[in-house]
């Protein structure tokens, strides 16, 4: 399986295990986008890699150039929808990102309510590059928008230090990692359940309701041009 998902208690432990840079394939896509919708509200999930990279986004080797335009529009809604799945989660979650974190990656570490990177970390938004114009809407929640922008059109990665800099992740230790990332999840399942659903929806008028529709509305833009 390349993604593993386990429960103890209200903590849901979700793992991505497709070696060797966790390259996201359709079925990984699916797999995350369920794990997401069946979270229950009082659950808190964890995002993390069990590869060098905590993800490096789709895997280039199931594009084929003879796909219709159908087949690619299926594909980009499919791959999407995880990211979208993650947005409008009922749980809370966590992600905890070593290594790459690029593209539909970095968008998952950044539809996370708590963002925590290893020293190592570092965040790329190639998609431009790669012929697609989609995701500014979801890396400007931890990225803002100056530095989402920048790295869009220049394909400019950026380190975890200059994240957390920002106060979009916290910084710590590779070793500290998985150990930080649990205890942030605990922290939060410690919490009154209900206070942080309602938080959840409040914050920023509902902004991560307001990011995956802004998201669904670039992939809507992208299609029909």
């Amino acid at each position: 399986m390349s993604l593993r998902v386990s429960r103890q208690g209200r903590l849901v432990d979700m793992v991505l295990d497709r070696p060797p840079v966790n390259a996201l394939d359709g079925e990984t896509y699916d797999a995350l986008a369920r794990a997401f919708d069946d979270a229950e509200p009082e659950d808190v999930l964890v995002l993390r890699s069990a590869a060098r990279h905590f993800c490096t986004g789709q895997d280039l080797a199931e594009h084929q150039s003879d796909k219709t335009a159908e087949q690619a529009a299926a594909d980009l809604r499919r791959g999407a929808a995880a990211v979208i799945a993650a947005l409008r989660c009922r749980a809370p979650f966590v992600a905890a990102v070593h290594g790459g974190a690029i593209g539909a990656g970095a968008l998952l570490a950044c539809a996370a309510d708590v963002l925590i990177a290893s020293e190592d970390a570092w965040f790329g938004l190639p998609e431009l590059q790669v012929g697609v114009t989609i995701g500014g809407a979801v890396a400007q929640r931890t990225l803002g928008g100056p530095l989402t922008r920048r790295m869009l059109l220049t394909g400019e990665r950026i380190g975890a230090a200059q994240v957390a800099t920002l106060g979009g992740a916290r910084l710590v230790a590779r070793h500290e990692l998985a150990r930080t990332a649990q205890e942030a999840a605990q922290a939060i399942a410690g919490l009154e359940q209900p206070l942080v659903a309602l938080a959840r929806r409040t914050w920023g008028n509902d902004e991560r309701e307001s990011a995956a529709a802004a998201y669904e509305a670039e992939i809507e833009q992208f299609l029909a041009r």
